[in-house]
């Protein structure tokens, strides 16, 4: 088992932000999905901080982070990342980001592309699933968040997990559903919306290695994206991992470790340029 190296909570532009941080090496980032938290990542502790410096950390609003100030939107939740990453006195990293958290990924490497030794994209998005619809999805969350039930909203989440592994799906649902009981409906409405306005980024010019991995078993729709992604960012290749859905790190973490590691070694390959 790995040892903690350290944890706990930094004030990040107005956010108290639990971190944790494993092992020595390249640092490894990793960001967790919507209603989650960085316990998501424990195959990937466990394995990968044998020869990396791994940070997670809890989004503004779940698990042990304080409640979100501010608005949960992607462009602050890269400034968080940034300013976390600056706090742990990080110059450059490996950022791997899961379904919301690859978004953020995303905004990350548009913005600071320089501050990045690779990027790894899964289970996620490279734009708005509304599309032109964007507007009307928009209004329609907005009008019916305040009177969905947490219940009901946890519900629509095991459906559309259905096809995970049994026992991964129970534990993102456990975890789920105790975000959703702490959290404000004003949280809620602007996570969904977050992902509804994410529009992408032109990463067209990220030269760093990058990888896009996908849940064999993701809707087709997700594997669309994916692959999409894979086109728009040059160093990108793509890795679909047999026997998941939407949560492959755990649900067939032998693979998804294999892949993150050869990421790794390209991207440990990488010269970045000297401090000026």
């Amino acid at each position: 088992m790995s040892s903690q190296k350290e944890s706990g909570r930094a004030e990040i532009n107005g956010n108290q932000i639990h971190y944790e941080e494993y092992g020595e090496g390249t640092p490894l980032v990793f960001i967790h999905g919507a209603f989650n938290t960085c316990d998501m990542w424990r195959p990937q502790i466990e394995r990968l901080s044998r020869r990396n410096r791994l940070i997670v950390y809890d989004l503004p609003g779940h698990g042990r982070s304080g409640p979100t100030r501010g608005r949960f939107s992607m462009d602050n939740l890269a400034r968080d990342l940034d300013a976390l990453l600056g706090h742990l006195e990080v110059a450059s990293a490996v950022v791997c980001g899961f379904s919301l958290g690859g978004c953020v990924a995303q905004e990350y490497a548009w913005r600071h592309p320089a501050k990045l030794r690779g990027l790894i994209v899964s289970d996620s998005i490279g734009g708005s699933l509304a599309g032109p619809a964007r507007g009307l999805a928009r209004s329609a969350v907005r009008l019916s968040t305040p009177f969905v039930s947490r219940r009901r909203m946890l519900g629509l989440a095991g459906f559309a997990t259905s096809a995970m592994q049994k026992d991964v799906q129970e534990y993102f649902m456990r975890v789920a559903g105790e975000n959703l009981k702490r959290m404000s409906k004003r949280e809620i409405l602007e996570i969904a919306t977050s992902l509804i306005d994410f529009r992408g980024r032109d990463l067209s010019r990220f030269d760093k290695p990058a990888l896009i991995i996908a849940g064999a078993r993701e809707p087709r729709r997700i594997l669309k994206e994916a692959r999409r992604l894979v086109a728009r960012i040059p160093a990108a290749t793509l890795e679909v991992i047999e026997d998941a859905q939407h949560g492959p790190n755990r649900e067939n973490p032998a693979a998804f470790n294999a892949a993150i590691g050869r990421l790794l070694e390209r991207a440990e390959a990488v010269d970045l340029p000297a401090a000026s």
